[in-house]
């Protein structure tokens, strides 16, 4: 039977070049870093950015998929290990740093169709209750064309 899989493997040779063993690695790199619409996103980010700085001069850098519990903390001692169970394998689409004060300006959720799925529904709720009083948050739905001034309205306000 044909192996379906596409794995990996890493040949060993002795001395004289010949195979001695093959390696097959627990990890291997990801096809895609982001798919197709976020790097989409990602490069019309890049011009947002660029029009705040020229504008307001802040100084923003665009993070991608960042770790949940990089930029948000469990502040219930008596919780903490089922509310940090929560939010320790979940990341977000995009983060806007702000250099100036070394503080989060905003994180964006980019939502395509799979958020739609009652998983997803469940996931962007938890985010939106743990942002709200933390964060600013945006959702911006998946689209081909994005509206510059609109987006940077958003990112301002």
């Amino acid at each position: 039977m044909e192996e379906k899989r596409k794995i990996k493997q890493i040949e060993v040779k002795d001395e004289n070049g010949n195979l001695e063993y093959t390696i097959i690695p627990n990890y291997k790199t990801h096809e895609n870093f982001m798919t197709k619409s976020e790097l989409l996103f990602y490069k019309f980010l890049i011009k947002v950015i660029l029009e705040i700085r020229e504008r307001y001069n802040i100084n923003l850098t665009i993070f991608v998929q960042v770790a949940l519990n990089r930029i948000i903390d469990v502040n219930n001692e008596r919780q903490k290990n089922e509310l940090f169970d929560k939010i320790s394998r979940k990341s977000i689409d995009f983060v806007l740093f702000d250099e100036r004060n070394n503080n989060i300006a905003c994180c964006i959720e980019l939502d395509d169709e799979t958020h739609n799925h009652s998983d997803r529904k469940e996931r962007d709720i938890l985010l939106d209750k743990i942002f709200k009083n933390n964060i600013k948050l945006l959702h911006v739905q998946r689209k081909e064309y994005y509206n510059l001034e609109n987006i940077i309205n958003e990112i301002m306000s």
